[in-house]
Parts: C-alpha cells; sequence; structure tokens
C-alpha cells in the first residue's frame, strides 16, 4: 500500500474486569514493546513493511441490556504513527479500526475450539469455567 496507509500491526495486552451489578464487562488494553518477555514469549518485532500502531490506553466497555442487545462502547488513546496527517482524518480512521477490531474479535471467537487458545482454556478448564459462569449468572439475574 502506498504510504501513509502501509500495513499497520498492534501488540497488546488486555484485562477484563466484570461489573456484575449493572450487567458488564470492561476490557482494559496497552501495548506491549517488542522484545521483552509476555508469559514466557519474546514480543516479536514489526514484521517488515509493516508500522505498529501504539496503543497507550484503550477500553472495551459490553454491557447487558436484553438477550440479543448489547451496548457497546470504546475508548481508545493511540498512535497510529502517522505523521503529518489531519487529527480529523486520524480520528475517523482509529473509530473504524474500533469497529473492524470488534468484528475481527467476534470472527476469531468462532475458532477458539481450534485454536492454540482453545488449548490454553483446556489446560486451565477450572480458571475459565469461573469466568462462564459468572457470564451465566448476569445473563440470569434479570
Amino acid at each position: 500500500m502506498p504510504w501513509p496507509l502501509w500495513p499497520r500491526d498492534m501488540l497488546f495486552t488486555a484485562t477484563g474486569i466484570f461489573d456484575q451489578a449493572n450487567k458488564a464487562c470492561l476490557t482494559c488494553m496497552s501495548s506491549v514493546e517488542a522484545g521483552q518477555m509476555w508469559f514466557g514469549e519474546e514480543v516479536p518485532q514489526t514484521e517488515e513493511g509493516h508500522v505498529r500502531i501504539i496503543i497507550k490506553r484503550g477500553y472495551h466497555f459490553f454491557q447487558r441490556i436484553e438477550e440479543n442487545k448489547t451496548r457497546y462502547i470504546s475508548i481508545f488513546n493511540t498512535d497510529p504513527n502517522v505523521a503529518m496527517t489531519p487529527t480529523f482524518f486520524i480520528n475517523f480512521f482509529i473509530t473504524k479500526i474500533c469497529y473492524q477490531m470488534l468484528k475481527l474479535i467476534q470472527s476469531k471467537a468462532k475458532e477458539v475450539p481450534t485454536s492454540e487458545y482453545g488449548e490454553r482454556i483446556k489446560r486451565r478448564q477450572e480458571f475459565y469455567d469461573r469466568i462462564t459462569n459468572i457470564m451465566k449468572k448476569v445473563a440470569e439475574d434479570e
């Protein structure tokens, strides 16, 4: 792709917090730096021809409204590493990235049972069962 739209990547860590009273979940994210160790794995460098987006802090808020309705709020402070580009364009572009990221999470979640993440879940089944049970309890407390 031509400048300034070189392919982008991001590497980040996230943690989640359940708010049972409001039937909500907040995920908090920030970038991890290349070269540092993360859960026994070295964070890779950016691939050649790519530019890394830095997430200074990012939040996804999900709140159960009813069976098939969820409130979703996304707030991000990022550095897309795009020099000399108007702020309005960067804000528009980042908004689109956040939406596409949610769609990607939905798509990738379907692959979990047959992926390396599915294997991790199997190894820590008790831990993930606790999370699932909290989510089920929130859904039942209607």
